[in-house]
């Protein structure tokens, strides 16, 4: 989370583009501006977190099964993995 503040800084105070490679959905749902979704070495989606990190598209590329949370303090939402 530490790391992610400063990150967030940095890009504010310097108005600076950052490219970051994260596997933690959660962490790229909060952190991001936009992200992209890779499946099998190709851009499947990229965009808003939230268009993006979208059940069906999770679904499609990891398949599992999530939903999403809204939590105070996660500008997001919260992605939760469900066992069907």
């Amino acid at each position: 989370l530490e790391i992610s503040e400063v990150i967030e800084k940095i890009k504010n105070e310097d108005r600076i583009g950052i490219i970051m490679v994260v596997h933690d959905l959660n962490s790229a749902m909060q952190h991001s501006d936009k992200v992209m979704l890779i499946k099998d070495g190709t851009v499947f989606a990229f965009g808003e977190p939230k268009d993006v990190l979208s059940a069906e598209n999770i679904k499609e590329v990891y398949g599992i099964d999530i939903i999403t949370a809204e939590i105070t303090g996660y500008k997001n939402g919260y992605i939760i993995p469900v066992k069907k």
